[in-house]
């Protein structure tokens, strides 16, 4: 009897090992026999009507499910690099397969926090298409401050260099676009001559902008925030 109750514990860990996705780098897939063209041909189901226009619909809520779920973590923690991801969807709206490759050099420790977001991620992954499909993504997670520096002088790019700058009468552009902020910067009133605000991508649930402050504003960028209200990207024009 004992023997019978291992070999059912067993039976059941194994079970639930394999029934969580597989998240693989695109390197390792050669060594484990992975052929990647048949993969994908397994994954496709082409010819169902009305399946592109309804895949393009999941893609979209499948990119905001991962910013959520993986890219938050990086924002908030201002670490920042791309990845390319595909995954392999079976027709019960679950993930087999994903496989990625991170395209910036980055510390095994934070490659070990990546993949285990990844694996969240890709382990609640639920849709309700029920339509196997293969889809390939490429991101940016967190903050590449490298990339986030000053054009042409009249642009800032984020919080502290409003804080910091001098020369506010010569700012006309703020990207402050995913840099996981929670609410509007106070900052932005330092800049009378202010055309073109970025707060895209970020957290904020309560927009209170006074405007009349922003005399020469042009255009202002609020989408993917946390209020659902704000989900669409729109342009405040005078």
């Amino acid at each position: 009897m004992k023997a019978l109750l291992i070999a059912a514990l067993f039976c059941f860990l194994n079970v639930s090992a394999f029934a969580q996705t597989r998240v693989i780098p695109f390197s390792d897939t050669t060594k484990l026999g992975i052929e990647l063209d048949k993969l994908e041909k397994q994954y496709r189901e082409p010819g169902r009507k009305g399946f592109a226009k309804a895949f393009e619909a999941r893609y979209r809520k499948d990119e905001e499910n991962f910013r959520q779920k993986v890219g938050r973590y990086f924002v908030r923690n201002k670490a920042g690099f791309y990845v390319l991801y595909q995954q392999c969807v079976n027709k019960n709206g679950k993930i087999d397969y994903l496989f990625y490759q991170i395209e910036s050099p980055i510390s095994d420790s934070l490659h070990a926090i990546f993949k285990e977001k990844l694996q969240e991620y890709a382990n609640s992954y639920a849709d309700t298409l029920k339509t196997a499909s293969v889809s390939l993504s490429y991101n940016r997670l967190g903050i590449i401050l490298k990339e986030r520096k000053p054009t042409k002088g009249h642009t800032l790019v984020t919080v502290e260099e409003a804080q910091a700058t001098t020369q506010p009468d010569t700012v006309k552009i703020l990207k402050l676009g995913g840099l996981a902020l929670e609410e509007v910067p106070a900052e932005i009133y330092r800049f009378a001559n202010l055309e073109e605000l970025f707060l895209e991508g970020n957290e904020i649930k309560t927009m209170n902008i006074d405007l009349a402050r922003l005399p020469k504003l042009k255009m202002l960028y609020l989408g993917n925030n946390g209020n659902a209200l704000l989900g669409k990207q729109w342009p405040h024009r005078r």
